[in-house]
């Protein structure tokens, strides 16, 4: 490198430039990542010193820049990505001040996801939908099914009072048993009613053809020429859900419900905490406890039962 910037904003595009020049590391959106993250992790360190550069940087600007993060109620995440944006700039310009230092963050528990409130739930299963939607619905927000899991069902895989489930995992997915919903028995009746009914106007249309394939999924619609079982990657589903999304004014996926499940039975009975990670299918408690979501309203039930 010849004669260091003088300025900060040349600074920084000498480093969005050094980017640019290696496109096989870096694609345009990453280049973009870095460029904006440097324009605001600088914006705040000149509140600090206004005459800093990435080859000036200290510990002490550090300190005060993770201080200032903290204050601003940055999440942890958004931090170590702030902090990662200015290491790689700093060592652009032979500023090793990373090396000397280290930093540990506390565990972040908060997930970036999104659930529904009790009320939103209730709403959506309220609402007037087609017997696919009220099946689907029904078995990720009521059974907390993956949206692959709904895909994957089978006829033969309705038991007297539960699923058997196909979930995620090698070997085509690991085995696990779902007690029904009090509600599931009688949709699941009114779906296959409705099921048997699709598949005899198909025959009915299609008089001349001379063999006639019915998946043996659960979950199966009618195009002009044949019965199809839906694409594991849900885009049949995502649109369903988006649909009752606008509807309800509340956009969510099959994953919102899903976590919303577990977030509903965990606050009604805190004890079942392992049987929600049991019927989610989860070998880590971790996951779990990421998936309900625990926040100040938990904490603060719990503390009220503390019984000193």
């Amino acid at each position: 490198m010849g004669r260091r910037p003088q300025s900060l904003a040349a600074c920084i595009n000498g480093f969005v430039k050094y980017l640019e020049s290696n496109p096989g590391y870096y694609s345009p959106r990453t280049v973009v990542h870095y460029r904006d993250g440097c324009n605001t992790i600088f914006r705040l360190l000149v509140l600090y010193d206004d005459e800093v550069l990435p080859y000036t940087v200290t510990k002490q600007h550090v300190d005060w820049l993770i201080a200032e993060m903290q204050r601003r109620h940055y999440a942890i995440k958004t931090r170590k990505i702030y902090l990662n944006i200015l290491r790689q700039i700093c060592k652009y310009y032979n500023n090793n001040v990373f090396d000397k230092v280290k930093y540990r963050f506390p565990s972040d528990m908060r997930p970036h996801v999104d659930w529904l409130t009790e009320d939103q739930a209730r709403r959506l299963l309220e609402m007037p939908k087609d017997i696919r939607q009220e099946l689907v619905v029904h078995l990720e927000l009521c059974l907390g099914l993956r949206r692959v899991e709904v895909v994957r069902l089978r006829v033969q895989d309705i038991r007297d009072g539960y699923l058997n489930v196909l979930g995620k995992g090698a070997a085509g997915g690991k085995p696990r048993s779902v007690p029904f919903h009090r509600d599931t028995k009688d949709l699941l009746d009114r779906f296959l009613q409705y099921r048997d009914a699709l598949i005899e106007q198909f025959r009915l249309d299609h008089p001349r053809m001379q063999q006639i394939i019915v998946p043996d999924s659960l979950l199966i619609w009618k195009s002009r020429n044949s019965l199809n079982s839906y694409a594991e990657k849900g885009t049949g589903i995502d649109k369903m859900l988006m649909q009752l999304g606008k509807e309800l004014g509340v956009k969510f996926t099959s994953h919102t419900l899903r976590r919303t499940f577990g977030r509903l039975l965990y606050r009604a009975d805190p004890n079942s905490f392992h049987v929600i990670s049991k019927i989610y299918g989860h070998e880590n408690g971790e996951v779990t406890y990421r998936y309900l979501g625990l926040d100040m309203d938990d904490m603060t039930g719990a503390m009220a039962s503390f019984p000193l």
